[in-house]
């Protein structure tokens, strides 16, 4: 008797397969999409067999995991693991690394990427050529899509051929014009609020991402945002 194989047009498929956002010396948020509401759980540990869980809170086909209470300068492996509560399918990813942010004093690299607009075959080219260095994140300076609105457009021309690079670095984006201000740019990336303008810090130095789409003149909120923290 020949054993039952499902239809594969009928299994859970990853829409965006697991991609990291906002690493810290001690945490780092997990990001992934189904095709359709799936719960969320994320298998880690600094060795394998992953030995430690972190779960999002809900059915969502976009969710995200933040993992806490990490070493810094740590590689950790993950897999995220994507379930149907009613059926129990499940949608399994590889098992990926990611590496805690450096101490202050360490050595680091970061890549840096723009304009991925409607041109996946060089986007993933830039990609591949930024992964084989291996940088610790990656900055992307705007520009993700040609059409913010366009959901197959951050599918097909930038989560697909970004996918092995972020999956194992984070990306730290900053909005452009095209993204045309779209709820896509804040549902797919994990910032700080109000995400269009925000500041990290990595190993010695700090960034600031600014939007200029919005007013940056002086008296303008992000002018006076900018001017607080340079102080600091």
């Amino acid at each position: 008797m020949l054993a039952y194989r499902q239809d594969p047009s009928q299994m859970i498929q990853f829409l965006v397969k697991p991609y990291l956002q906002f690493a810290t010396q001690t945490s780092i948020v997990v990001m992934s999409e189904t095709d359709r509401p799936t719960t969320m759980t994320v298998e880690y540990g600094k060795h394998q067999p992953l030995s430690t869980t972190a779960r999002f809170d809900g059915v969502k086909n976009l969710a995200e995991v933040k993992l806490d209470g990490l070493e810094p300068h740590t590689t950790y492996f993950y897999r995220v693991i994507r379930a149907d509560p009613e059926s129990g399918e499940e949608a399994r990813s590889d098992i990926l690394s990611f590496q805690t942010a450096v101490l202050d004093d360490m050595p680091w690299s970061f890549g840096v990427i723009g304009d991925t607009q409607r041109n996946p075959a060089v986007t993933r080219k830039c990609a591949e050529g930024i992964f084989g260095l291996r940088p610790n994140i990656v900055v992307h300076c705007g520009d993700v899509v040609d059409d913010g609105h366009a959901k197959n457009q951050w599918l097909k021309d930038f989560f697909e051929p970004m996918s092995r690079l972020l999956g194992h670095a984070a990306i730290f984006p900053v909005i452009g014009n095209h993204e045309n201000d779209s709820h896509f740019y804040y549902d797919y990336f994990s910032l700080p609020t109000p995400e269009y303008w925000y500041t990290f810090t990595y190993g010695n130095a700090q960034f600031f991402m600014i939007d200029t789409n919005r007013p940056t003149e002086p008296g303008s909120p992000q002018y006076r945002w900018l001017e607080e923290q340079l102080a600091k």
